[in-house]
């Protein structure tokens, strides 16, 4: 019961899993549209959006001239997701999934800073927050943060309730300008830990710093990531953002977004297979009937929770319906192809066409996390991930 998403912010936040799928070059998604703030009124939440920037960009730590000239081949940009302080003032400087998810999860996600301006050693910081307003015992506030450090050339991480409480004890990771913070509830805890980055997001090597005791609460919680106490044009960065969870968006929405993670994960295998020197015609054939099953599936999910009225979003979930339904015509139409050629070059002709399928289906999750989006084009696959790897 996987699910991983987000990704890109260019416009405002607003979507989700493609957020999980960023966008293109041309016109990036913007992860805005998956994260989104949370203000009382009008006024506010204009103040609000002027002191959070949030968009994708390159790393600047990653993209200097010297790495470039080194090498006789073009290196891609590292595109992350860019959080930029704005103006100082009394407003969150948070973004967060639109939609409550309940039950078990993982949030992780791979923090960075590339310059000092408007960090304060010691006290600005950056990391996940999860909120239970309706927490039986009252509302609960945990954040699992990275703090800039500049003695150490590194970090301070900790976990707080963003008020007077910390929980454990503030480890140092010194020597790097990027650090992992995860935060799981498992059946039995809420557990927060933490790791140097490795070059393998899928290495089992967190170190927790806290485990609460508690059992998931049928109370839901808002996932975000965001900073604080942090002055103005202070920028971190985000990659390797990913969420897995029983319920991640909610119980209805996680029917719908499961079958659809799977029609991409399918659609990216077959991809895979037509862009061998010699295409695998029958192996990406055997995926793309994996991709029609799953997305159908997706489709009597969707349809089911219209019916029973379930959707957090129900008026974004028709936008992923009329997508959806334009993707099943197209996707069937790239099946009859493949099925009846061995042509190599017909295979890579239908590459562009797995790409924007996997798009348009990115899209959808998007809107089923109660966003409206753009078709996705696809930004680095590290930036946001299906599942936690």
């Amino acid at each position: 019961m996987k699910l991983r998403f987000l990704r890109r912010l260019a416009v405002s936040l607003g979507g989700v899993l493609v957020i999980l799928a960023g966008v293109g070059c041309g016109s990036m998604y913007p992860i805005r549209a998956l994260l989104d703030g949370v203000a009382p009124d009008a006024a506010s939440a204009r103040q609000e959006a002027n002191a959070l920037d949030v968009s994708i960009a390159p790393f600047p730590a990653s993209t200097t001239a010297a790495a470039a000239a080194a090498s006789a081949v073009t290196v891609p940009p590292d595109l992350r997701l860019s959080m930029k302080a704005g103006p100082p003032g009394p407003f969150p400087r948070f973004r967060n999934l639109p939609n409550t998810s309940t039950g078990t999860f993982i949030c992780q996600t791979t923090i960075a800073y590339a310059g000092t301006t408007g960090l304060r050693s010691g006290q600005s910081a950056a990391g996940i927050r999860s909120l239970q307003p309706d927490f039986p015992a009252g509302s609960r506030t945990r954040y699992i943060g990275a703090v800039y450090h500049e003695p150490s050339d590194g970090w301070l991480v900790y976990v707080t309730n963003l008020g007077s409480t910390q929980f454990g004890p503030t480890r140092l990771v010194g020597g790097t300008h990027q650090v992992d913070v995860r935060m799981e509830q498992t059946d039995t805890a809420l557990v927060f830990s933490y790791r140097p980055t490795p070059s393998d997001q899928s290495a089992e090597d967190w170190i927790v710093i806290f485990s609460e005791s508690t059992a998931p609460d049928p109370a839901p919680l808002t996932l975000g990531i965001g900073l604080i106490n942090v002055d103005e044009d202070a920028t971190f960065y985000f990659t390797h953002l990913a969420m897995d969870g029983e319920a991640i968006g909610g119980e209805a929405e996680s029917t719908v977004l499961r079958p659809l993670r799977t029609t991409v994960e399918a659609l990216r295998l077959a991809h895979a297979k037509l862009s061998l020197a010699a295409p695998d015609f029958p192996g990406a054939l055997l995926d793309l009937d994996a991709a029609i099953a799953a997305h159908r599936q997706a489709r009597k999910a969707l349809k089911t929770a219209f019916v029973d009225y379930t959707l957090q979003h129900p008026t974004a979930g028709l936008v992923a319906q009329k997508g959806l339904v334009t993707a099943e015509k197209s996707l069937l139409a790239l099946r009859a192809v493949v099925a009846v050629t061995s042509d190599p070059n017909k295979a890579k002709a239908q590459l562009p066409k797995l790409k924007k399928l996997e798009g348009d289906h990115l899209a959808a999750m998007v809107n089923i996390f109660g966003r409206k989006s753009p078709s996705v084009k696809g930004l680095p696959p590290e930036l946001i991930y299906l599942s936690v790897p």
